[in-house]
C-alpha cells in the first residue's frame, strides 16, 4: 500500500469527479446542461425534447426535420400546466404556447415559429437538392443563359457530327456582334436579337465618327498670316 500523498492537481481532479456524481440528480428538471455534467444536451420545445443530428449533408443541426415534425404536431400544451410542470410562479414568455404579449406580433408562439422554421429548412433543401440535380445533369458546366436553351449546359453534350461539345442555337444565329470582317446581313441584329432598339440606327453624335463617315464637309477660310514684329514696329516709327 503506498504511502504518498496524492498531488494538488490528484486532488483537484478528484473534487472534480465525486461533485460531479453528486450534483447529477439536481439537474433532471433543467432544458440544457453541459455536456461535461450530464453527458448530453437538448432543446426543449413543450414536451419535445430536441437532441439534433446530421443531415443529409454532414452538416450539424441543433433540431432536425423529424423533431421539428415533433415539436409542432404535439398536442396543445397549457402555459398554466406547463408553468406548474416546471416549477414556475407563473406562465412567461418560455412557455410553448404562450401567446406574445407585443402588439406587432400578432400573438405568436414558439409552435407558429417551429412551424416556420420546419418551412424555410423545407424550401432550402428543395433547392440544394435542385441545384445537385442540375450539376449532376450538366456534368458540372455552366447552364446556358438564354432562356430559349432552358437551362441546358452545352459543353456538356457531344455534337455527333463534329465530334466538339455542342454550339449554342441562339449565340450562332446571332451572326457576328463586331469585329472588322463581316459587314451588312451577317453582322445584323433585328427583331428579338435587336435587344432593346427602337427602330433605325442610332444618329452618330462623335464629331470625329461624323467626319469619317463624311457627314461633316469642313471649310476653311484664306489662311492671312501677320508679322510678329509689326505691332512694335509702327510703335518705333510713331517715336521716331
Amino acid at each position: 500500500m503506498s504511502t504518498e500523498k496524492p498531488t494538488a492537481e490528484e486532488e483537484s481532479i478528484d473534487w472534480v469527479f465525486e461533485s460531479a456524481k453528486r450534483g447529477l440528480g439536481k439537474y433532471d428538471g433543467i432544458d440544457h446542461v453541459s455536456t461535461w455534467v450530464r453527458g448530453e444536451s437538448f432543446h426543449q420545445y413543450g414536451r419535445v425534447k430536441c437532441y439534433g443530428g446530421y443531415d443529409e449533408w454532414g452538416q450539424w443541426q441543433s433540431i432536425t426535420l423529424d423533431e421539428l415534425k415533433l415539436i409542432i404536431d404535439q398536442p396543445y400544451y397549457d402555459p398554466v400546466q406547463e408553468a406548474k410542470d416546471r416549477g414556475w410562479s407563473r406562465p412567461s414568455a418560455w412557455c410553448f404556447d404562450f401567446p406574445s404579449q407585443s402588439r406587432f406580433k400578432n400573438g405568436i408562439t414558439d409552435r407558429d415559429r417551429m412551424r416556420q422554421t420546419l418551412q424555410h429548412r423545407l424550401k432550402m433543401r428543395a433547392e440544394r437538392r435542385e441545384k445537385e440535380a442540375l450539376v449532376l445533369k450538366n456534368k458540372g458546366f455552366k447552364p446556358c443563359r438564354y432562356k430559349q436553351c432552358n437551362g441546358r449546359a452545352h459543353k456538356a453534350h457531344i455534337d455527333p457530327e463534329t465530334g466538339l461539345p455542342e454550339k449554342c442555337p441562339v449565340a450562332s444565329g446571332r451572326g457576328k456582334a463586331g469585329g472588322k470582317s463581316g459587314t451588312g446581313a451577317s453582322k445584323a441584329r433585328n427583331g428579338a436579337k435587336n435587344g432593346r432598339s427602337k427602330g433605325g440606327p442610332k444618329k452618330r453624335t462623335q464629331t470625329a465618327a461624323r467626319l469619317k463617315a463624311g457627314e461633316i464637309d469642313l471649310k476653311t477660310a484664306e489662311v492671312v498670316t501677320h508679322d510678329p514684329f509689326a505691332y512694335y514696329q509702327d510703335k518705333i516709327n510713331r517715336g521716331a
